[in-house]
C-alpha cells in the first residue's frame, strides 16, 4: 500500500477572491522516507543555507535557479514521483458561480467577484443573497438558484466546507495516485478529526494522518514542490512553466 505525503501552499479557506496569492497548490510526493532525506540534504550541500527548514523561496531566488531547475528536471529526483493540483483561485470562483447560478462564468465581473465569494461560503453573512444581487441586479433571474443553495448548506454535516480548495485536494488524490493509498499531511487546522473522518471514508484512500514538516522530509519536499508551482504559475518564465507541465498531469500549467 503506497504512503503519499502532502503539503500546500497559498492556502487561504474558502476566501478565493481578493487574496494574498493567486494560486493554491497542494503537492503529493511519493517517496521513501530515506529518497527524501536524501533529497533535502542534496538540497543543502547546493544552496548552503544555515535555514532549519528549507522552504520554496530558496528554490525560487534567481542565484539557486539551477537548483530548481534540477529538483523539477528529468534528472533530479520528483520526476515521476509527485504530482501537484494547482487551482486559480478567480477561475474556481466564477466555475463555481456559474454552476450555482446557472450563468455562464463570463458574466460575473472583478466588482461581484467578492460578494459571489461571501454568497457560495459555507459560513456566509445573513445578507449575503441581497449583497450579491444588489452588486449584481443584471442577474436578478438566478436569484431562487442562490437561495435554494444557501438553504441546502444549512443542511450539511458541521465539519462540511464547501469552497474549500484543500479539501477537494485530498479528496483528488486517488485519481492521481491510484486506490488503496494512505496520506501523511501536514497538519493544517482546518483538518480537524471530524473532517480527517470524512476523508478517511473518501472511496480509494484507506487511512489519512497528520505529521509535522520537521519530522518527515517527504512533507517538506511537497511544501517546496506546493510552493513553487504557485510561484510558477504566476510568472511566465516558459522553462519552469515547461519543468512544471509533468506535475500537473502533462497539462498546460495554467495562467491568468
Amino acid at each position: 500500500m503506497a504512503e503519499i505525503a502532502c503539503d500546500e501552499s497559498g492556502y487561504e479557506g474558502e476566501k478565493l477572491a481578493g487574496t494574498s496569492t493567486p494560486y493554491f497548490g497542494h503537492a503529493s510526493v511519493r517517496l521513501t522516507s530515506a529518497a527524501a532525506a536524501a533529497c533535502v540534504a542534496e538540497l543543502r550541500r547546493r544552496i548552503r543555507s544555515p535555514a532549519t527548514e528549507y522552504k520554496a523561496n530558496h528554490l525560487l531566488r534567481e542565484k539557486h535557479r539551477r537548483v530548481l531547475v534540477w529538483v523539477l528536471g528529468p534528472d533530479g529526483p520528483l520526476l515521476g514521483h509527485a504530482r501537484v493540483h494547482l487551482v486559480d483561485k478567480i477561475h474556481l470562483l466564477r466555475v463555481r458561480l456559474a454552476a450555482v447560478l446557472g450563468v455562464p462564468p463570463a458574466a460575473f465581473a472583478e466588482p461581484v467577484l467578492a460578494a459571489g465569494n461571501a454568497l457560495l461560503r459555507t459560513r456566509a453573512p445573513a445578507t449575503a443573497v441581497d449583497d450579491f444581487f444588489r452588486l449584481a441586479p443584471q442577474l436578478a433571474a438566478a436569484r431562487p438558484a442562490a437561495e435554494a443553495y444557501r438553504a441546502a448548506l444549512r443542511t450539511r454535516p458541521a465539519w462540511h466546507l464547501e469552497l474549500d480548495p484543500l479539501i477537494d485536494a485530498v479528496g483528488r488524490l486517488p485519481a492521481l495516485w491510484g486506490p488503496g493509498i494512505t496520506v501523511a499531511h501536514d497538519r493544517q487546522n482546518v483538518l480537524s478529526p471530524d473532517r480527517l473522518a470524512a476523508l478517511a471514508a473518501t472511496p480509494g484512500i484507506a487511512a489519512i494522518h497528520l505529521v509535522d514538516t520537521d519530522d518527515d522530509p517527504r512533507i517538506q519536499l511537497a511544501d517546496i514542490l506546493a510552493g513553487t508551482a504557485c510561484r510558477i504559475a504566476a510568472t511566465g518564465d516558459a522553462e519552469l512553466r515547461e519543468l512544471l507541465r509533468p506535475y500537473v498531469g502533462g497539462q498546460p500549467v495554467p495562467a491568468r
